[in-house]
């Protein structure tokens, strides 16, 4: 079987100056056309079961757990419909949104590489089908060229406050309020494909719109491994915690009792941040047991200065 190429819709990096120039000393034998093609075969040995010269030896995770190749939900894909890539070359670090046919049916997923030099050293999955997430139409995810696109240096937002934003629109979930989210009023946020922002009916808050999530008890082991501030993207994976229960919410202007399934929900959250501001947000997610691992330590704190 033809496999499919992924195109090129975005790019992303570390977090941490240490990190940072660590990774650029891994990776500068791979520019931007050479992490692409890595990402591709990895992708087609992923749908092949068969690892290759691409995967041999690498660590792979799917949905939380190490798996073999041959047992990824990759491998029953039979026709990819929606392709995203990130990259960021310069630290061997290259992101793929997807939506497929896959034998088991519609799939979502996302992909994480970690590259050094031309070689994989981690790759990251999360793979999800309709019965396995709250949110899910793979049918209308499509591409945003200008996500692609290079901003012109006076609308870039340093890599810093890239990640001040993203943390502050997950304190604004924890905190039900967006008050503190640096976010534009034209931004809307896509769970699996779907809107969940300014929908017909609904409030017109976009993406600080963020009353409605009491049932989120926390959002843990937040993890930062790509940015690109050339192109205003950055990417988050975190674990929200859902206790479940009863709790009460607005609906259609009213208070409604609403239940909730205990569960956690592995999350990859893509902002796309011009001139300091939240313009749109992607997102891939799956369900898990509650409390489970996203399968990768986050990053330890750094240490206090000495004064």
């Amino acid at each position: 079987m033809r496999r499919p190429r992924l195109a090129t819709l975005g790019v992303l990096a570390t977090v941490g100056v240490g990190a940072f120039a660590a990774d650029i000393a891994q990776a500068r034998d791979c520019d931007r056309a050479c992490a692409q093609a890595v990402s591709d075969a990895a992708f087609a040995a992923f749908q092949a079961g068969d690892p290759g010269k691409v995967l041999r030896g690498v660590r792979v995770t799917e949905n939380g757990r190490d798996i073999r190749l041959a047992d990824s939900q990759l491998h029953a894909i039979t026709r990819v419909r929606y392709t995203r890539t990130f990259i960021e070359a310069a630290a061997g670090a290259v992101g793929v949104y997807g939506a497929a046919d896959a034998a088991g049916g519609p799939t979502v997923y996302s992909l994480r590489l970690k590259l050094k030099g031309d070689r994989v050293i981690e790759a990251e999955t999360v793979v999800t089908r309709r019965s396995e997430a709250s949110l899910f139409a793979p049918e209308t995810m499509a591409g945003k060229p200008e996500w692609d696109q290079e901003l012109a240096p006076g609308r870039r937002t340093p890599r810093e406050a890239m990640i001040a934003a993203a943390n502050a629109y997950f304190d604004g979930i924890e905190a039900e309020s967006g008050a503190n989210v640096p976010a534009a009023p034209t931004c809307n946020r896509y769970e699996n494909g779907v809107k969940t922002t300014n929908r017909p009916g609904g409030p017109q808050e976009g993406c600080k719109g963020l009353g409605g999530f009491s049932y989120i008890e926390r959002i843990r082991d937040r993890r930062v491994p790509l940015i690109d501030e050339s192109r205003g993207l950055i990417w988050a994976l975190v674990v929200f915690d859902i206790p479940g229960g009863r709790y009460t919410a607005t609906v259609g202007g009213k208070f409604q009792q609403l239940k909730r399934e205990p569960r956690s929900v592995l999350i990859g959250e893509l902002f796309k941040i011009e001139a300091g501001q939240i313009q749109d947000i992607e997102v891939v997610m799956r369900n898990v047991p509650l409390g489970a691992s996203s399968g990768w330590a986050p990053p330890k704190p750094p240490k206090a200065k000495k004064t």
